[in-house]
C-alpha cells in the first residue's frame, strides 16, 4: 500500500510501507525505517551499494526479509530498477547508517 503522508519534521514523505512479523518498515525518500513491534525502538538508515545512494520505489516482503525496487538517486528517470534484498543489521538510531543491498538476479 502506498501512502503519501507529508511528516511536518524534515517534511518528509512516506513512499511506501510494509509490515513483517516483528516489526513495521516505512521508506522515504532518504531513508529506510524499522520500528519494532515489540519495543517501539525505531532504527533507519540508507540506502548504499557502491558508495552510491539509492531510492527505494518499493518494498516487498516474504514476511521475514525486506525485499525493494530500487535506483540510484542521481540518475532522474532510469530505465532499469532492479529487485534486491535489503540487508538492513546495520540500521541504527545515529543517522549515519547504511543499509546494503543483495542482487536477487545477476
Amino acid at each position: 500500500m502506498e501512502i503519501n503522508l507529508e511528516i511536518e519534521q524534515g517534511k518528509r514523505m512516506i513512499r511506501w510501507f510494509t509490515v513483517t512479523e516483528d516489526a513495521i518498515w516505512v521508506v522515504t525518500y532518504d531513508n529506510i525505517y524499522r520500528m519494532d513491534l515489540e519495543s517501539g525502538k525505531v532504527t533507519y538508515g540508507a540506502l548504499s551499494h557502491d558508495d552510491k545512494l539509492y531510492v527505494v520505489e518499493t518494498l516487498y516482503t516474504d514476511g521475514k526479509d525486506i525485499y525493494a525496487v530500487y535506483y540510484e538517486r542521481s540518475l532522474i528517470y532510469p530505465s532499469e530498477r532492479p529487485v534486491v534484498r535489503l540487508l538492513t543489521d546495520t540500521m541504527d538510531t545515529s543517522g549515519n547508517a547504511k543499509v546494503g543491498i543483495e542482487f536477487l538476479i545477476e
